[in-house]
């Protein structure tokens, strides 16, 4: 499988990330649809340590980000789990995690996984990843 993976660039990926964005399947923070001017505003802001969009196939399918706290969104519009294999071993053999920080950040990456999303969580369980916690919203 072969995935290629492009440093996020403003001018040339807020557009189609935001097509991306309105298609999303599995959701964690966007449960009611944003106006493209919030979404240019955010992606200006560039607001992660890493943000990489992914293209398969000649097409770009979705992106990832690594946050100053460890944690990895992987967000593609592909239920495929072998693609989230791909991805994962990509970030696991490019990046290392920061320091740890007691209460702050963790010491290895951390990934939400929307409870729809059977194809990531699957990925990340072949990938030796270790359930830590159920997240709820009140």
């Amino acid at each position: 499988m072969k995935l290629n993976y492009y440093p996020f660039n403003l001018d040339k990926h807020v557009s189609i990330l935001f097509e991306l964005l309105l298609t999303r399947k599995h959701v964690i923070s966007h449960q009611t649809a944003i106006r493209y001017e919030e979404h240019v505003a955010f992606c200006s802001q560039h607001p992660y340590r890493e943000w990489y969009v992914i293209e398969y196939q000649e097409k770009i399918i979705g992106s990832f980000y690594l946050t100053m706290q460890n944690n990895v969104g992987i967000n593609i519009n592909v239920d495929n789990q072998e693609i989230y294999g791909a991805i994962i071993r990509f970030i696991v053999a490019k990046f290392t995690p920061l320091a740890a920080k007691a209460s702050v950040i963790p010491k290895d990456f951390v990934i939400n996984v929307p409870p729809s999303n059977m194809s990531l969580e699957n990925a990340i369980q072949q990938a030796s990843g270790v359930l830590l916690q159920k997240t709820y919203q009140l």
